[in-house]
């Protein structure tokens, strides 16, 4: 058992984590909880629309097998989440989010009850959009500014939609989906809210669900790259963001996070597979590409914190993040 700990006057109990078990060993397990995750998001996307009210066994049962799997192994899923996207955005930024908001409370020792309240409320925090336009929700490009406050309706929708089922979820659920688009500088919405009564977990929910927005290309723009992302995040701290939940989610995101395609000294071009959270500069790496740039039919994992060797006294490092799609790798044939 952990602590108390303050972070910029938020004040919880904490647990200590430890990756006792290998992502490789948990991938099957995380597999599956993801699949599931996304068969329920479809699933309440359906009940919504035929003027049902989402399942809460279903729910809870679902972020009970994603929470197991964050406890054991959090780069397992956050894996999965980088390399499993399909094409229904709205979906895929969910289950993301909430995988992400997980780890993130992970990362902060929070006990497992709370992870299920975060990952409960990174799914359900986009529900509104189910009872908007979906031509306005898939739009590509800029919005004007009476569809910007259209899409900015999904947040009450969401709280309508969950109306009768509040009382079955801890009431931080409904915070994180009230307050996910507030900002600590009153710039946010609805409700234009100011400083701690946000919460820490809504906090947490609006940071990693900018994050995860600024990810992942759009139909308008492409991916970003990861330090370009840091340096956003880093602009809101003291802004938007309390700067003590900035820096930890900084700490938590690491220099190169889980899916980032790198280019090693030794020429060959990898997929960060899992972060060594103590060294940061010493990730697990898929090697998909040799010194040529030829691909490697059966990718192998360089383990970086055991100073694998290029050749003699030259250790393997890191010399570039590369843009996502880099000499033609798609990353997801490698997940098996």
């Amino acid at each position: 058992r952990g602590e108390e700990r303050d972070l910029g006057g938020y004040r919880f109990a904490t647990v200590n984590y430890t990756d006792d078990i290998p992502i490789e060993d948990e991938l099957p397990a995380a597999r599956a909880a993801y699949e599931g995750a996304r068969n329920l998001l479809r699933d309440i996307s359906a009940q919504v629309e035929s003027g049902m009210t989402p399942d809460v066994e279903h729910i809870e049962r679902t972020v009970d097998g994603l929470v197991e799997c964050v406890v054991r192994n959090a780069d397992a899923l956050t894996w999965l989440s980088r390399l499993k996207r399909a094409d229904n955005e709205t979906y895929d930024h969910s289950l993301t989010a909430s995988i992400h908001l997980m780890a993130f409370g992970r990362f902060l020792g929070l006990p497992p009850d709370d992870l299920h309240v975060l990952g409960t409320g990174g799914l359900l925090k986009d529900i509104g959009f189910i009872r908007l336009p979906a031509d306005l929700v898939r739009k590509a490009g800029g919005l004007t500014p009476a569809e910007r406050a259209r899409m900015r309706e999904h947040v009450m929708l969401g709280c309508e939609i969950l109306a009768g089922e509040f009382v079955a979820f801890d009431p931080i659920v409904r915070d994180i989906i009230l307050k996910h688009h507030e900002r600590i500088d009153g710039s946010g919405y609805p409700g234009r809210l100011r400083g701690k009564v946000i919460g820490l977990q809504a906090e947490m929910a609006g940071l990693t669900d900018s994050y995860c927005a600024m990810l992942y290309p759009r139909a308008f723009r492409p991916a970003r790259k990861s330090q370009w992302i840091i340096d956003q995040i880093n602009t809101m701290r003291d802004r938007h963001f309390t700067a003590s939940v900035v820096d930890e989610f900084i700490q938590f995101i690491g220099i190169y996070p889980v899916g980032t395609l790198v280019e090693l000294n030794s020429g060959e071009v990898g997929v960060v597979f899992e972060q060594n959270r103590v060294r940061r500069l010493k990730p697990r790496i898929m090697v998909l590409l040799g010194p040529d740039k030829s691909h490697n039919p059966s990718p192998g994992i360089l383990n970086l914190l055991g100073d694998p060797l290029v050749s003699e006294g030259v250790p393997y490092k890191i010399v570039r993040v590369l843009p996502s799609g880099s000499f033609g790798i798609d990353a997801r044939e490698f997940y098996l």
